[in-house]
């Protein structure tokens, strides 16, 4: 049974499926990318990354949500 259990939000680039890690990189498992305690927090990071030239979405993002917790 997990313990300690929360939701979490992660980026998702819609073409490439690749997530994002810390540094806005991008990452294809789902074990390394960066985590968010609200919906906006990712949202407001990519439109940040985006209008800063540091990645390119041409297709958008899509955010995602899940639990985790600890084993």
């Amino acid at each position: 049974m997990l313990a300690n259990v929360r939701q979490v939000f992660v980026a998702q680039d819609r073409e490439t499926g690749c997530f994002f890690d810390l540094n806005v990189l991008p990452v294809r498992s789902l074990t390394h990318a960066a985590r968010a305690d609200c919906r906006d927090i990712v949202v407001d990071s990519m439109r940040i990354a985006m209008e800063e030239g540091q990645i390119e979405c041409p297709s958008g993002f899509e955010v995602h949500v899940f639990y985790e917790g600890d084993d």
